[in-house]
């Protein structure tokens, strides 16, 4: 078990793990307290696009682990951070700090990973900017 432990740790598959743990969390206490709360309809637009950019997010932390190219691992790593980011900063005094921490993650992630990645830098940048970006359609919501 410890030796399983270490060879995620020496890969850095811990970090992308962790992201999504995270996320995974946040998930549940965010439905947990809109269950609670109760919602009416002119809400429900809105919860249902947080929880879509958390199964987005989700989702780009789960395949930055088991895609099988380095680059797309990387570009999937960045559009998940860019939505945990800014999804972060806009929940920050609800749930924001969890997908901060998540995000920070993710980040360190692709920046110990590098090397590997190599050749996908724009792609990688194009899906950080428009997962950054499509938190901030709540505004439209």
């Amino acid at each position: 078990m410890v030796s399983r432990l270490s060879d995620l740790a020496r890969d850095g598959r811990l970090l992308p793990i962790g992201a999504a743990a995270l996320v995974a969390l946040t998930i549940a206490t965010y439905v947990t307290v809109i269950v609670r709360q109760g919602t009416n309809s002119s809400d429900l637009a809105t919860v249902g696009f947080v929880i879509a950019l958390l199964l987005i997010a989700l989702t780009g932390s789960v395949c930055a682990l088991v895609l099988a190219s380095p680059d797309a691992r990387g570009v999937a790593a960045a559009g998940a951070s860019g939505v945990l980011l800014s999804l972060g900063v806009l929940g920050l005094f609800s749930i924001g700090l969890l997908l901060l921490i998540a995000g920070v993650l993710l980040v360190m992630w692709m920046k110990r990973t590098r090397a590997q990645r190599g050749g996908a830098y724009r792609a990688t940048v194009a899906a950080f900017l428009i997962g950054a970006v499509l938190p901030w359609g709540l505004a439209l919501v």
